[in-house]
């Protein structure tokens, strides 16, 4: 006799592994887009210093959104990388909309 609570099915087993699968993309995915977000960063920080027709306002404005964006993405990629995959999932979209608002903040001002 067998028990039938021990056996696990074929396809709960390729459930978790897929969904294993998926969480190391995500955690490679957004440490992608962390890493290009945080080079971008440096170069916001560089442009600073040139010297610009329209001031520094607006500039400032966008290399603010540009750090808050790298801050929330450095926050869901250590969340995802720490095993607590839905806080970091909440950061990463966090982190879009604070970029895709500050995107239409910007263009308020330009």
């Amino acid at each position: 006799m067998s028990n039938g609570s021990a056996t696990t099915s074929p396809d709960s087993v390729s459930q978790e592994a897929q969904a294993g699968r998926a969480v190391n993309l995500a955690k490679y995915l957004v440490a992608f887009i962390l890493l290009i977000n945080v080079c971008f960063a440096i170069y916001m920080v560089g442009q600073f210093f040139v010297p610009k027709t329209y001031g520094n306002g607006l500039h400032a404005i966008y290399t603010t959104i540009v750090f808050a964006t790298t801050l929330l993405l450095g926050l869901s990629a250590h969340r995802l990388w720490n095993g607590d995959t839905k806080q970091g999932t909440s950061w990463f979209f966090a982190a879009i909309a604070i970029s895709l608002i500050g995107n239409l903040v910007s263009a308020l001002f330009a």
